[in-house]
C-alpha cells in the first residue's frame, strides 16, 4: 500500500466510522480466549519489549513481534464483504475490491512471520442492514478511493447510485452480508 493511502484514513474517519461494521462480539471473544497460560491481557504496543501478553491488531506490524512476550498472542481480524451474493459481488465490481480483501480471501490468508507460529482462524456469517449513506460511506473510507482523483470518485458514486436504483434501494436499508475473519497466533 502506497504511503498516501496508508496515512488517509484520518481525512475520512466519520465515513469509516458510519460505514464500516464493528466486529461481531464472539468473533473477539474468540481471539480473547485464554491461551495457554490462561492470559486475557491487551496492551499498547508501545509497552516495553517482551511485556505484552496478547495483541489485538487490524493489521500486522513488525513491532509487534518485539512487544508480545514469549506465549503471547497476536490477533487479526477483517470485516470483509461476502460475495457469494450476485448483488455483493456487482457492487465490488463498481468500487473495486481491497487488497486487505484480496489477502483475506485468498488461499493463505495473512502472513504471520517470526515469532509467531502457525496461524490459528475462525469465520463468522452475519448480516448488516445499510442504508444508501452507509454504502457510501463504507465505500469512500477505504484508502484506494480516499487518495482517487475526483473524477474517479465521482464517477463510481454514479456508478454506485444507478445500481442502488436498480436494487430498488431508495431510501430504506439492505442487508450487506459479511464474513468476519479472525486469526491469532502464539509468540515461540
Amino acid at each position: 500500500m502506497a504511503r498516501e493511502q496508508a496515512t488517509s484514513f484520518g481525512a475520512e474517519a466519520l465515513k469509516y466510522e458510519v460505514g464500516r461494521p464493528d466486529y461481531p462480539f464472539e468473533a473477539v471473544a474468540w481471539m480473547l480466549e485464554p491461551m495457554p497460560d490462561g492470559s486475557r491481557r491487551i496492551a499498547d504496543v508501545g509497552a516495553g519489549t517482551g511485556k505484552l501478553t496478547r495483541v489485538l491488531a487490524k493489521a500486522s506490524d513488525v513491532e509487534i513481534g518485539r512487544v508480545v512476550r514469549s506465549g503471547g498472542v497476536l490477533g487479526l481480524i477483517w470485516n470483509i464483504r461476502d460475495e457469494r451474493e450476485e448483488w455483493v459481488r456487482r457492487l465490488t465490481e463498481i468500487m473495486h475490491s481491497s487488497p486487505a480483501e484480496n489477502m483475506v480471501n485468498g488461499p493463505d490468508g495473512p502472513r504471520v512471520a517470526e515469532p509467531f507460529g502457525e496461524v490459528e482462524s475462525r469465520r463468522w456469517e452475519w448480516n448488516r442492514p445499510m442504508s444508501r449513506m452507509e454504502l457510501h460511506h463504507m465505500a469512500f473510507s477505504r484508502s484506494y478511493l480516499i487518495t482517487a482523483s475526483d473524477e474517479e470518485r465521482a464517477q463510481i458514486k454514479r456508478e454506485m447510485d444507478e445500481f442502488f436504483d436498480e436494487l430498488g434501494l431508495g431510501d430504506g436499508t439492505i442487508d450487506m452480508p459479511y464474513v468476519t475473519t479472525a486469526f491469532r497466533a502464539l509468540r515461540g
